[in-house]
This record gives C-alpha cells, sequence and structure tokens, in this order.
C-alpha cells in the first residue's frame, strides 16, 4: 500500500457537550476522528441531527462550539487548533481554512453590494490595495461562472437569484485562497438544476485550486463521483467509512458502483437504500428509516441504532456501544455485525 499523504487537517478523539437547562448535557459528538490530505476530498454524511456541522464548527472553533473534551485535538498543518488562541485563529480561519454555511445566501450583508462583501474578505487577509482587490473581486466572480461580473460588482444580495447568491458566497469562501474548504450542504434551499450547476462549478474550483474539501451533506446522491472518501455519522459518532477512488487512506477502495452497493455498518446500508432510483417502481413507497435520530442528552447503552429498528440487532448490541474498528487495510466500521452485513452484500472481510 502507497503511503499516506501528511494530513493537513487531523481531528482526534473529537467530543462535543453542550449544556441544556436542569444541568442536562447534549452528547452531540463523540469521539470522532478522521484526517484529510492536502487535496483530498472527503465527504461527511449522515441525517439532521447527527452532528456533521457540530464537527465543522468545533474544528474552527466558530459559532460557540460547545465545550470539548480534554482528549479532542483538531490538528492543522502541524498547528494545534485545539490549543491556538482566538487572535492567531483568526488569521487561520478564511486564509488557510474557508467554510461556506448552510444558508449561506442568508449570511449576505443586505445593505452592502456584493463588490464590497468580496472586497472586504480579500483585505481582511491579504495585504493589497482597492483596486488590486476590486480587479480580484471581479475575477472570483467570474470563476464563480456570475455573467457580466464586473457589472455585478455593484448589485445587492436581493438583485440575485438563490442559485447566484450562493455563487457569490463561494467567491467570497475563495477570496484568500484557503488550502481546505468546508462546504456545509452548499446547495440547501436550491432546485435540483440549480443545485447540479453550483456543485459543478464547486467541483471546478476545488480542482484547478488543488485544495482540500470536506464536503458536508444528508444526500448521498451528491456525493458519489465527487469525493474521495465519504465518513457516515449516526448519532454523533463516526459509524462507517468508505472509499470512492485509489488515494490510500484509511477507508475501503473500490469503484463508485461497489461502494454505492451496500456499507459495512447497517446505517450506511440503510442510508443508501433510501436514496431515490429512477429504476423504481413508480408505485412503490419512498424508502425511510424509521423513527428520528437519537437525543443526545439521553443516555443510551449499546448501539443507539438498533432502536432505529436494525435489522441486524443481536443481544450484544444493547449490551456493548461498538467500537470503530479495522474492516480491512482500508476500511473500518462501528458495527458487531459488519462480517454479516458485508456477507448480505457479498463482500469479503479482508482482515
Amino acid at each position: 500500500m502507497e503511503p499516506m499523504n501528511t494530513p493537513l487537517l487531523e481531528v482526534s478523539n473529537l467530543s462535543v457537550d453542550f449544556k441544556l437547562p436542569e444541568r442536562r448535557i447534549a452528547h452531540a459528538v463523540r469521539n470522532v476522528s478522521f484526517a484529510i490530505a492536502p487535496g483530498e476530498r472527503v465527504a461527511l454524511v449522515g441525517e439532521s441531527g447527527s452532528g456533521k456541522s457540530t464537527v465543522a464548527n468545533a474544528a474552527m472553533r466558530i459559532e460557540d462550539p460547545g465545550e470539548l473534551s480534554e482528549e479532542s485535538r483538531v490538528v492543522y498543518a502541524g498547528q494545534v487548533l485545539t490549543d491556538m488562541r482566538e487572535s492567531k485563529l483568526r488569521l487561520l480561519r478564511g486564509s488557510e481554512i474557508s467554510r461556506i454555511p448552510q444558508y449561506s445566501n442568508n449570511a449576505l450583508n443586505p445593505v452592502q453590494t456584493v463588490g464590497a462583501q468580496i472586497i472586504e474578505a480579500i483585505r481582511a487577509h491579504r495585504k493589497v490595495s482597492k483596486d488590486e482587490a476590486h480587479d480580484r473581486a471581479v475575477s472570483l466572480l467570474q470563476d464563480v461562472q456570475i455573467p457580466n461580473a464586473a457589472t455585478k460588482m455593484s448589485a445587492y444580495p436581493h438583485q440575485f437569484s438563490g442559485g447566484m447568491q450562493q455563487r457569490v458566497f463561494i467567491a467570497m469562501a475563495l477570496a484568500a485562497e484557503p488550502k481546505l474548504l468546508i462546504a456545509d450542504e452548499p446547495t440547501t434551499a436550491l432546485d435540483v438544476s440549480v443545485q447540479a450547476e453550483v456543485l459543478e462549478m464547486l467541483d471546478a474550483q476545488v480542482t484547478a485550486r488543488n485544495m482540500a474539501l470536506l464536503l458536508i451533506t444528508h444526500d448521498l446522491a451528491i456525493v458519489a463521483g465527487r469525493c474521495d472518501r465519504v465518513l457516515v455519522m449516526y448519532g454523533g459518532r463516526l459509524v462507517d467509512g468508505f472509499r470512492l477512488d485509489a488515494i490510500k487512506h484509511l477507508v475501503e477502495e473500490g469503484s463508485v458502483e461497489e461502494i454505492f452497493s451496500g456499507g459495512a455498518h447497517p446505517y450506511s446500508r440503510d442510508l443508501l437504500a433510501s436514496l431515490s432510483r429512477i429504476d423504481a417502481e413508480a408505485d412503490n413507497a419512498f424508502p425511510s428509516i424509521p423513527g428520528s435520530p437519537p437525543d443526545p442528552a439521553e443516555s443510551i447503552i449499546g448501539c443507539p441504532y438498533r432502536l432505529r429498528g436494525c435489522a441486524f440487532a443481536t443481544d450484544a448490541c444493547s449490551e456493548e456501544l461498538p467500537k470503530l474498528t479495522v474492516i480491512s487495510d482500508s476500511r473500518r466500521a462501528a458495527c458487531h455485525m459488519a462480517d454479516e452485513v458485508m456477507e448480505e452484500n457479498g463482500e469479503q472481510h479482508a482482515v
């Protein structure tokens, strides 16, 4: 196996708690570990409430990330972010690590022109003149495929469609040439055709700039063909990881067709089964996972997914929380029954 690139971002044992009324504690994220290599594209997927955005916020220590455990450690390019002062973190955010938040069109200032907002983002991280920043902003709008970019510099956000507002925010995220881009549900509230256009444009920019990408989404359909690896979260835990191409890093190798035929964890398998298919019978009900993700404030013994009617659950699943264990040289999953899940998918346990 080829040696793994030195990680650009390394998250180890990340646990995040939030204090609730009546001295209750919400365990939003528990012991999540993963790494992203330079130029690598990683998708973090799971249902709403599984802790995906909390992981990203905690890694960047923004938006009240909650209380991190003493064991939590986030390292970016050799720098330990979990021990870093806020003043130094501000220098990294935007310039080295940039983020596209959910509903990013709501993050645009309605009383400033889009040009002024992009120029502000550029000059916050680069020592350039106003004229240089203006020219750079026009170039960025062109990069994200906004027509008549020079003219649109003087327009306000409300004069753009939702898709064009998203492109403006992506331009702002790219302003300082970051090495890692975190895209948190970057196509939320956009219709399907606009989603495809925005994702294709984002793919092109990530490739052109050789950035690493952490794509956070609940929609597995947008992951295929866009990412190198997929990390599946359930109830604040990383339950499965699987590869989509040949970069040697942590998880299962194989073609998109092979991987999307089934996961090593029942939750991954059920997520894949819940995707809409164009070859499905017209009168079939949309497949779905019953129930809801676990309440992070509740203490659950054993595997939380058994409470959703897991088809593979056994007595062991109600007694012991499965650990994230190695399935093969490049794959891992947190499931007592991973062998049986893979066998039903027609796969072999390699270790």
